[in-house]
């Protein structure tokens, strides 16, 4: 709980979506594509924009679609509300070198909206920089079950960071493990 006795987000997963977004570069964007990917930094201005998958009912307009994005900051162009969220998840996820999703997207073209943000690292990146993917998932079950299915199991590994519990696998053929980030946590 925040100081003003509201539910703050968690770090790897924001809260459920907003009413519909006004009018605006947003708009555009969601009624040209399903899919589209963001690089942005740390404050919330766009980098690169990439249209993933058109409707195919909507008119070409990646290029001026595009242009309204890239070098302005999500912060001027979604609801204060969405912005909000989404710097939130996109510093967890920098500060925490883990991805993370954000479903506080306003509803748009007869969709809601999620974005799954992934940190980018390497030499060849100047300053912290992440990835955002943004999917409409209103209209598509499959992909509703889908995301219903990882907020699930984001909860799940939220509750067992908060118990100090994790989870390791071994593959024997191979001698390789994995684990969940709370037993990184754990054991550093």
């Amino acid at each position: 709980m925040s100081s003003s006795g509201t539910e703050e987000p968690s770090a790897g997963h924001c809260a459920s979506a907003p009413e519909s977004a006004p009018p605006g570069p947003w708009a555009a964007l969601c009624h040209a594509a399903r899919r589209f990917l963001l690089t942005v930094d740390a404050d919330l201005k766009v980098l690169e924009l990439s249209i993933l998958e058109a409707r195919a009912d909507s008119v070409p307009q990646g290029p001026l679609v595009s242009a309204l994005f890239t070098g302005n900051s999500l912060s001027q162009l979604l609801p204060s509300a969405a912005a909000l969220a989404l710097r939130e998840a996109v510093q967890a996820s920098l500060r925490k070198a883990l991805p993370t999703r954000c479903d506080t997207l306003p509803r748009q073209a007869r969709d809601a909206w999620v974005c799954a943000i992934s940190p980018i690292f390497g030499a060849s990146v100047s300053g912290k920089r992440v990835h955002c993917l943004f999917e409409a998932v209103g209209s598509n079950p499959l992909l509703q079950l889908l995301s219903a299915s990882q907020a699930n199991a984001q909860r799940l590994e939220e509750a067992m960071s908060y118990a100090q519990m994790g989870w390791f696998e071994r593959d024997l053929e191979t001698s390789i493990g994995i684990g969940s980030a709370s037993l990184a946590k754990i054991y550093g």
